[in-house]
């Protein structure tokens, strides 16, 4: 790898005051020409947030700092907020740079002795971070006054809805700035059949089918926790995390309470009445309360009879049939099993056997090698591409071609980056022993302790495939299947699809509970 070898990183955001990529390429090209260095690659994300690991280009980046033979030894930014603005985020992208022998140069930072060069990265990132929160409060107060007025606050349209631009009369950079709002789409009328008939507590799946509706059921149901955006109104708010859209689409995955969304009212054309909605919606909220109080029988789900029949959770005991188990009594003896179990020494070999199995199996070393071969060649037709765009009369006839190009080389540089963390994940486990498997094994039960019960039904998922009790004899045996590519076990170099579980059926024999007539 030649020390003159350097990479550029280069990233826009949707502030129309950022700097282009273009600037920056710019910028870099002389910085590098100052520096005697060559350029050996370039990665770009245009219009990213700064603080996202999935950004194609900086996955890309991440990729080849792993990688040995990267054919770069230097990686030049043009500030700090290029990279993230979140510190931690920056930290580790530093820490993982240095560990590989790669020099940070940035455009906008001088340079002085390492110590000071240090304290002033740090300062920078710190002012990035701030800037950060300063400018999603500016966005989120923004996205509110949108609603306030009954516009959207970002976000695509709600099924059943289109978009329809609509001009406020303000100018910015010589164009005329527009916002959105909701009008009904062509398919408002079946929406608006399937919501009626959901009020009516008819069963979605099947009402879907007959009104042609081919959506999954988890569409279905987000369709159905908007039924006050199709009441008429404009919603935001919803999710925790992530911003919103108006329609409550966007953004993470748990609502908050009724009382924080921010509800403007008649906003557009309401496909439902408020009285279908309020239905809809209250009927959510009880399933999901009900849900809730499930959690309390760490069981339900994976409790089951030999012939498949269910045991059921209910007024502190599982039943199953006329026949009931105290919960305590039986959770209590179900979870001392799985923890003596686990620690014996042949469930620790066999997931050594598994897990080393898998390594020995997967050798990606050629396919790697020839995805590199191919992101190389798409990135040469990228920038042939992009070098065409100023000669032409018409650019924008090249612009799809352009698109296709970046989506298949990001596809490749993910699937390259898979094959990385699988390598890595092979080395790990060749070097692992059944000591080291036995103490991750002892250290997840003894962590079942302190879990709040919730939080310990999901983790017993992740290790008991189900538990069958005789309801006539209480014969009973645990079905393990401990994934050999998480840490409950060992980590195995393939993919969650190539991934077996480790299989294992032991029986548990059940005291304290009466014996059936």
């Amino acid at each position: 790898m030649s020390a003159n070898a350097c990479a550029l990183y280069l990233r826009s955001s949707k502030d129309r005051h950022d700097v282009s990529i273009d600037a920056q390429r710019r910028e870099l090209l002389e910085l590098a020409a100052g520096r005697s260095l060559t350029v050996a690659r370039e990665y770009a994300d245009a219009v990213e947030a700064a603080n996202d690991w999935s950004r194609p280009g900086f996955r890309a980046l991440l990729r080849d700092v792993a990688i040995a033979e990267r054919g770069w030894s230097v990686l030049l930014v043009l500030d700090t907020s290029r990279l993230a603005r979140d510190v931690n985020l920056a930290g580790v992208f530093r820490h993982e740079c240095r560990r590989r022998g790669i020099k940070l140069l940035f455009a906008k930072i001088p340079e002085s002795n390492p110590l000071a060069d240090l304290i002033t990265t740090h300062v920078y990132q710190l002012v990035d971070h701030i800037h950060s929160h300063m400018s999603r409060e500016k966005g989120l107060a923004g996205m509110a006054e949108n609603v306030k007025k009954g516009f959207r606050a970002g976000g695509s349209a709600p099924i059943g809805y289109q978009l329809e631009r609509v001009a406020t009369g303000a100018m910015r950079d010589g164009a005329p700035v527009t916002k959105s709002r909701l009008v009904p789409g062509p398919d408002a009328p079946a929406i608006a059949r399937y919501l009626e008939g959901r009020g009516r507590g008819e069963p979605g799946a099947p009402l879907a089918r007959r009104l042609g509706l081919q959506l999954s059921q988890s569409s279905l149901t987000g369709l159905e926790w908007n039924a006050l955006t199709y009441a008429g109104h404009t919603v935001w708010n919803v999710h925790r995390g992530r911003g919103v859209g108006a329609g409550g689409y966007e953004g993470g995955t748990k609502r908050r309470p009724r009382a924080e969304w921010v509800i403007q009212r008649d906003t557009h054309a309401a496909l439902v009445g408020d009285d279908v909605a309020e239905r809809i919606l209250a009927r959510l909220e009880a399933g999901k309360a009900r849900r809730t109080r499930g959690a309390d029988y760490l069981l339900s789900g994976i409790l089951e009879a030999p012939d498949g029949a269910r045991w059921w959770g209910d007024a502190g005991f599982y039943r199953c049939g006329r026949r009931r188990l105290a919960r305590e009594n039986l959770e209590r003896q179900v979870l001392e099993a799985i923890g003596e179990q686990l620690a014996s020494p042949a469930i620790v070999r066999q997931a050594v056997e598994v897990a080393r199995r898998l390594a020995r199996a997967d050798d990606a070393g050629g396919e790697l090698q020839q995805l590199q071969r191919q992101a190389a060649e798409l990135e040469r037709k990228i920038g042939r591409t992009r070098n065409l765009l100023p000669e032409m009369k018409h650019p924008e006839a090249l612009l799809p071609k352009l698109d296709a190009l970046q989506e298949e080389k990001a596809a490749i540089d993910a699937r390259a980056a898979a094959l990385v963390a699988q390598a890595t994940s092979a080395r790990v486990v060749s070097m692992v022993t059944e000591a080291d498997v036995q103490a991750v094994l002892a250290g997840f039960v003894g962590s079942l302790a302190g879990l709040e019960r919730p939080a310990l039904k999901a983790q017993l998922r992740h290790l008991v495939e189900r538990v069958t009790i005789d309801p006539a004899t209480l014969k009973c045996c645990l079905y393990y299947a401990i994934p050999t590519g998480t840490g409950v076990s060992v980590a195995s170099p393939r993919g969650a699809e190539l991934n077996p579980a480790l299989r294992i059926r032991r029986s548990l024999a059940l005291t304290g509970f009466r014996r059936a007539a």
